[in-house]
């Protein structure tokens, strides 16, 4: 009866899907998050040290958001905040201390109080993975606990991370933005993270901005860490299926007793880490602002491709994220003029064939094709 009632009230939620809704200021139509009055591309990253250093190092390695520290001590927390800002740094504030919800909102409304309007935040967590079998226990409290957060703060964006494909439409009525986790090395295929983007895609409303938490690493061995075209690819793949930002996981890790196990600034992917960052952001504005093109297709099927229009170009975002070199046929629409195409990532040249554009991949090779298109005749 309980979980009824909740589903009942939450599909009343203002900005629910269901109810068809409203949404934040700070979030387009189309699911676009907008920081500091502009539109917003999060390169985010987890577990970091709330310091200046560590800040500026992130900030010089492309990144833009991080997920904060827990507001335990406001002082503390508060003067993470400017530090943040400092380097330009958007905080994504996980609210969840203590792995508790409802035990936590009397604590977390005092944040609010404190600090909803501080520049330097961009959303609060209300809890990593509520649909994981580890917070079966208290997963019941997350459509209240977002009530009674909205209520009091309409105006700020509250966050959930998902881990589950089966229940991303009813998660998605307790939240603003939606992040996805999903971290198939070393054992499953890289094509898991467009497939996981686009089921949460299909079920968020259109203005809910999607983010996808990318892995690079978390163990000393190395089994958890992408290689830098696998990573690349999981970017690339992640943005093809929808999202409109990325965050990586994780920067370090801790055992117990405080010793550092995991630090990604030491790892083999760290010094091109950057590359990455910085060729997403450069397309940051098509992504998140241009014109999603349908009727593009793409031969063979293993090659995965996005077309977005934005001030008179069309950009191709492309994936082929298997171990074999693929010789791919992009289709156009018919109306679609191209005058010229260059490449930025790939391993090979783009050509005009026509109507079609061929592009040679080479194995776990993904990039942007741009495309200079004819205006439409009057």
């Amino acid at each position: 009866m309980l979980t009824i009632l909740l589903l009942i009230l939450v599909a009343l939620l203002p900005g629910s899907a269901t109810a068809g809704g409203t949404k934040a200021d700070r979030i387009t139509e189309t699911g676009t998050l907008l920081w500091q009055g502009k539109p917003f591309f999060p390169i985010g990253i987890y577990n970091v040290n709330p310091t200046a250093a560590e800040y500026r190092t992130l900030a010089a390695n492309g990144f833009n958001m991080i997920q904060g520290m827990f507001p335990v001590k406001l002082d503390a927390f508060r003067k993470s905040l400017d530090l943040a800002l400092a380097s330009n740094i958007a905080v994504d504030v996980p609210l969840y201390v203590g792995d508790q919800v409802l035990e936590d909102l009397a604590p977390s409304l005092r944040t609010l109080n404190l600090a909803a309007n501080h520049p330097a935040v961009l959303d609060w967590k209300i809890l990593d993975e509520p649909d994981a079998e580890s917070h079966a226990s208290i997963r019941d409290e997350v459509p209240d606990a977002y009530l009674a957060l909205k209520a009091v703060h309409p105006e700020q964006l509250f966050e959930l991370t998902l881990s589950d494909t089966h229940t991303f439409s009813y998660w998605s009525r307790c939240c603003d933005i939606i992040q996805v986790d999903r971290y198939p090395l070393p054992s499953k295929p890289l094509t898991e993270v467009y497939e996981f983007c686009r089921d949460a895609k299909n079920a968020k409303a259109p203005w809910q901005p999607l983010i996808f938490v990318v892995q690079c690493g978390w163990t000393a061995d190395l089994k958890t860490q992408p290689t830098f075209n696998q990573a690349r690819a999981m970017v690339y793949l992640a943005l093809i299926g929808g999202a409109k930002g990325i965050s990586w996981y994780s920067r370090q890790e801790t055992a117990q007793d405080g010793k550092i196990i995991w630090d990604l600034t030491t790892s083999p992917l760290w010094p091109r880490l950057k590359e990455i960052n910085s060729e997403i952001q450069s397309l940051a504005l098509p992504i998140l602002l241009g014109e999603e093109i349908t009727g593009i297709t793409s031969q063979p099927c293993c090659v995965y491709v996005v077309g977005k229009r934005w001030q008179g170009r069309l950009y191709l975002l492309i994936s082929n994220p298997g171990d074999t070199s693929a010789d791919a046929e992009i289709t156009l629409p018919p109306e679609m003029r191209v005058e010229s195409v260059r490449a930025i990532g790939l391993s090979g040249n783009p050509t005009l064939d026509g109507a079609n554009l061929r592009v040679p991949l080479g194995p776990i090779d993904s990039g942007t094709v741009i495309c200079d298109i004819a205006a439409p005749s009057s």
